[in-house]
């Protein structure tokens, strides 16, 4: 399961209305042992990952670049 919280936005980025799986390439540079290949993620599992992208991510990228800029990390 590490190897698919690497997904980019790109690739996370299909519709995850419908049930079932969705399927993405794992680019060998980001799979154990250069492996790369397909890999089936549920949609409920894609829907999550696109909310943490939308949210949990943009947020961390906000507060990393306040303390690029000011050098603080406070809110």
């Amino acid at each position: 399961m590490s190897e698919q919280a690497h997904l980019t936005v790109p690739e996370a980025s299909l519709p995850s209305v419908l049930p079932g799986y969705r399927r993405f390439w794992l680019p060998g540079v980001m799979a154990k042992y250069i492996s790369a290949r397909w890999v089936y993620l549920p949609a409920s599992l894609v829907r999550e990952a696109l909310l943490y992208v939308a949210v949990d991510r943009a947020e961390v990228v906000r507060r990393g670049l306040r303390v690029a800029t000011t050098g603080s990390g406070a809110p």
